[in-house]
């Protein structure tokens, strides 16, 4: 799959998750992945062999990742390293399956910290799927 097409997959993914935005952000010139107004990841712009996905997992999960694919995950670029992975999309050793996973998982983890109403409205449309 091309990284065009790839970046498109996780843009769709990132949009159709419940309450959840994937923009570009023209100030960090970024896809920004957004949650109530929480960051739940971020995409670079332009395809290429270049092209990373910044992701939220557990300080744990982020050191196995790390280790189980030392040559495309790499501590976050630019964000909290312990709470943060950059992920190198180009590789096919990272499918899209996997990185829509990770996706998840930082959405959720960002869900986590959100009001009581905003995690009411998001299980409120959880539940009628």
């Amino acid at each position: 799959m091309s990284i065009n097409k790839k970046m498109q997959v996780l843009i769709n993914y990132g949009q159709s998750l419940p309450y959840a935005k994937v923009y570009h952000r023209e100030d960090w010139d970024v896809y920004y992945f957004d949650i109530f107004g929480k960051m739940f990841g971020l995409l670079s712009p332009l395809a290429s062999q270049d092209t990373t996905l910044s992701l939220k997992n557990t300080p744990e999960q982020n050191e196995e990742w790390r280790e189980l694919y030392p040559d495309d995950i790499i501590p976050g670029f630019h964000l909290n390293k312990k709470h943060w992975n950059t992920i190198a999309i180009a590789n096919e050793t990272i499918t899209e399956e996997l990185l829509c996973q990770l996706i998840k998982i930082s959405y959720s983890l960002v869900c986590q910290n959100l009001k009581k109403e905003q995690k009411q409205l998001i299980a409120k449309v959880t539940e009628d799927e």
